[in-house]
């Protein structure tokens, strides 16, 4: 079975390059006032920058929930075994840490799950997510491309 590659939508990913490539978005949260939003699903970038010049409050954002994953993980456990999460970093972020207890929600199911603090943000988080989700399709397995 081909290892399953998640990211969060902090890796800025083109939606159409993660499709094609198999890699499932979590996306996380962004506020405007009293008003939430899922990222990439309920605002694109482009609707965001434009609250973000027209709003009077600015934005926050918060991490997906444990649930948030451990859901993902369970859709993707009934077609692999193996499972590569690959997050922002901790250091800016409670994403790892929702990513490590919807992990545990998981654990039971048989899939192997390996949640990566990647220690970066952004494209450079999106880069590696890419070569993971390359080196996947090849055809190597979860240790190779952790």
């Amino acid at each position: 079975m081909t290892v399953k590659i998640v990211t969060d939508s902090t890796a800025d990913l083109p939606p159409q390059l993660a499709k094609q490539l198999g890699i499932t978005v979590v996306p996380v949260y962004v506020r405007f006032g009293d008003k939430f939003y899922r990222d990439g699903v309920d605002i694109g970038p482009d609707e965001f920058y434009a609250k973000l010049t027209s709003s009077s409050v600015l934005p926050f954002t918060s991490a997906p929930s444990p649930r948030d994953f451990a859901q993902t993980y369970k859709e993707l456990a009934s077609n692999t075994d193996e499972i590569i999460s690959i997050h922002i970093t901790r250091r800016h972020s409670s994403t790892y840490a929702a990513a490590l207890l919807g992990r545990k929600v998981v654990a039971k199911s048989g899939c192997r799950i390996e949640v990566i603090d990647y220690d970066g943000v952004t494209m450079w988080q999106g880069l590696v997510v890419l070569a993971a989700a390359r080196d996947a399709e090849a055809g190597y397995e979860l240790y190779q491309i952790v």
